[in-house]
């Protein structure tokens, strides 16, 4: 009875703790009986879910500063050094492509900053990519806006490392998320256009030389 006690307690003290919000592993994987499995699948578990409720903290970090300031700048700046952790890989950059056909490539350093990349078009940026970081394996989703690709998360990974946890699904919400802000912010600076600037000469209307005025009045 004892030999049974034991191990069913630990199990039952460790769920209790898992439903507290604290995923705890259990020593039952390192015996060398029948309840070696279930530990270990225990522990299977409870990693997983650990990385799933960081990872959805994470995403609702996101959404409030997408909801505080569309700016897809700021969110990538703030977000992009994490991205690694969140995701479970070695490296995570974005692509964004601009009005005029142009991608820019955003990684992060060694120092935990965003670095930029002038590249050509978007095969460059795989071609880069490969470049900087031989040694992984990239997966990207895009992001899309207005059924227009207007640039790719990238996540790279060392070479056989297994991404059975659903990274693609993961890669897809941050996509997303780069997707809402870019799309908040172009919305933005339509509403700024058409408040200050004349629809058909494309020129400064009164609006803003009134509100440059009270800004130079309130420096003075």
């Amino acid at each position: 009875v004892r030999r049974t006690h034991g191990p069913i307690a630990e199990l039952l003290a460790a769920f209790r703790s898992m439903a507290r919000g604290q995923f705890t592993q259990v020593t039952l994987s390192k015996r060398r009986d029948e309840y070696a499995r279930i530990g270990t699948a225990f522990n299977q578990l409870s990693h997983t879910l650990r990385r799933q409720f960081r990872l959805l903290t994470s995403f609702e970090r996101m959404d409030k500063a997408i909801l505080a300031r569309p700016a897809v700048g700021e969110l990538m700046q703030a977000m992009l050094p994490r991205l690694p952790q969140m995701l479970a890989c070695e490296q995570v950059a974005l692509s964004l492509i601009s009005a005029s056909g142009s991608t820019k490539l955003f990684v992060r350093n060694v120092e935990g900053s965003v670095k930029t990349f002038a590249c050509k078009d978007e095969p460059n940026v795989r071609a880069r990519l490969q470049e900087c970081w031989p040694l992984l394996r990239w997966q990207e989703s895009p992001v899309r806006l207005a059924d227009a690709v207007r640039g790719h998360v990238w996540c790279g990974r060392e070479v056989g490392k297994d991404t059975s946890h659903g990274l693609g699904r993961q890669i897809k919400g941050v996509a997303r998320r780069f997707a809402v802000a870019l799309r908040n912010e172009e919305r933005e600076q339509l509403l700024v256009r058409q408040a200050y600037y004349d629809e058909l000469t494309g020129l400064p209307n009164r609006r803003l030389l009134q509100d440059r005025v009270q800004q130079a009045l309130r420096e003075a």
